[in-house]
């Protein structure tokens, strides 16, 4: 026995002797079998504070056992179903004080609390816990069975009210509003929240967003992640644009008009430069229309950025290059020099940046210059210049290392050379040939 284990007395549960038992009239007979029963609850009570501090330890796993339910089938060689009821029931118990002490008091039996444990709940514990003293084990079932009834009904009355509703607001912004089931709230809650405390704060100020903006920035990574992983050949925007708004000038007059269509709910606008970032690294697919609204042609539905150059960038850079950030989750591969302008799709032209910073360079205007394999210039819209060198331990592409052999195009790479204009599919003549 380790040091500081409870100790066990075997006089306590030594049987009485013959001459002891045949002294006992029945009433006292009956009253001693209670009491034992009333002892094994205690001692049922007792136990489950020790295995609930080895789940919380996760002590079993020194064991080499999987679970708690596991280990303690071993541990007190008991059967499976024996070690899973004693299992299950220290852990509900954990948010039932009532019970759980109706059970150490004697009051209740471990067939009575058992069954219990799996329905109550914080509200009805302590009614439970009182009026089940008059109740069997098998009246304790019964309850139990109809409470998980009642639960299911009611989470399939939830499921069957689901919704969720999205529409475009004035202005451009949108609405989502919705309604989920339990279990599925649960799911988009956490997913959410998780993704949002990933994000870090402004590396310059050390301020926060607030905290409901960027659980905004969360359900939309998190959409954006599924849709690319999900249908990696279908875009994830079509793009309506004026011939040559996406090299233009950010900010130059003329935006043009630019619009996304977005399946079921049409088309909505899009300012220039949004269509640029969109452009940087998504999957997406342009018709560029004339003045008059005629297509002129139809790009390839792409990613911008291929995955094995995409590869290749977050082993240079290994997370966002605006300077302090140091997020590395759902990166966009930026073009320094827009592929609409000329610029090349290959790893001195690009830079991986965080959704918040990638806006940065194009809605807020700022601008973004140098060689990402060594340093870069960000410049806010006041002029203000700040510096981001090359990760330390990625001191400079392969292609720029001495002596370096060129590196061979990598297999299923597009013929074109990366830095090749996009090429639109001319569209036939509606007019005649």
């Amino acid at each position: 026995m380790g040091a500081g284990a409870p100790s066990r007395c075997a006089g306590d549960v030594a049987p009485p002797d013959d001459d002891a038992l045949a002294a006992l009239d029945d009433d006292a007979l009956r009253l001693a079998v209670n009491e034992a029963c009333r002892e094994i609850s205690a001692l049922q009570a007792r136990l489950f504070v020790y295995l609930r501090e080895i789940e919380r330890r996760e002590a079993y796993q020194e064991d080499g056992a999987g679970s708690m339910a596991e280990w303690l089938g071993t541990a007190g060689a008991m059967t499976r179903s024996s070690a899973v009821t004693l299992a299950r029931a220290a852990s509900n118990l954990r948010r039932l004080p009532a019970l759980e002490s109706a059970l150490r008091d004697g009051a209740l039996s471990l067939d009575q609390v058992s069954p219990l444990a799996e329905v109550a709940t914080r509200e009805n514990d302590a009614w439970l816990a009182s009026e089940a003293r008059d109740w069997s084990p098998g009246r304790c079932r019964s309850f139990a069975r109809r409470e998980r009834s009642a639960k299911q009904e009611a989470e399939q009355e939830a499921h069957e009210k689901r919704f969720f509703r999205i529409s475009e607001r004035a202005g451009g912004t949108w609405r989502l509003s919705g309604l989920l089931s339990a279990d599925a709230g649960a799911i988009v809650a956490t997913a959410c929240q998780r993704e949002a405390e990933r994000m870090e704060p402004d590396s310059i100020t050390s301020t926060w967003e607030p905290y409901e903006a960027r659980m905004a920035d969360a359900l939309c990574a998190l959409v954006g992640a599924g849709a690319q992983a999900e249908e990696p050949g279908r875009p994830s925007l079509f793009i309506h644009v004026d011939a040559g708004v996406l090299g233009r000038e950010a900010g130059a007059a003329g935006n043009g008009i630019v619009e996304a269509e977005g399946g079921r709910l049409g088309l909505f606008p899009l300012c220039g430069e949004t269509a640029r970032r969109l452009a940087c690294d998504s999957t997406w697919q342009l018709l560029a229309e004339g003045t008059d609204g005629q297509p002129l042609g139809l790009g390839r539905t792409q990613r911008t950025v291929p995955s094995w150059l995409r590869a290749t960038l977050v082993q240079r850079d290994g997370f966002c290059r605006f300077p302090g950030c140091t997020n590395t989750r759902l990166l966009h591969a930026h073009h320094i020099q827009h592929w609409a302008k000329g610029g090349r799709t290959d790893p001195d032209n690009l830079v991986l940046l965080c959704l918040r910073h990638h806006r940065f360079v194009h809605e807020a205007k700022w601008e973004l210059r140098g060689n990402p394999n060594k340093a870069l210039e960000f410049i806010r819209p006041n002029g203000t210049i700040l510096r981001s060198n090359v990760p330390p331990r990625r001191n400079r592409a392969p292609s720029e290392r001495p002596g370096a052999a060129p590196e061979p195009e990598p297999r299923g790479s597009p013929k074109r050379p990366h830095g090749e204009a996009r090429e639109l599919r001319r569209l036939p003549n509606r007019d005649g040939p």
